[in-house]
């Protein structure tokens, strides 16, 4: 069950330097503006409420 969990993390982590690096690369490439994740950590942070 661990090595799950750990795999899982891993996973997480590289979809989330992934998908940075494809954001700064559309932004020098194309111009294209990064997203703005603001809005879903504000979502994230009330869900408990």
């Amino acid at each position: 069950m661990p090595d799950i969990v750990w795999r899982a993390v891993a996973i997480g982590i590289g979809a989330t330097v992934f998908m940075d690096v494809w954001a700064i690369f559309l932004n020098k490439a194309f111009g294209l503006p990064r997203p703005n994740w603001g809005l879903v950590g504000r979502w994230v942070r009330r869900l408990p409420e």
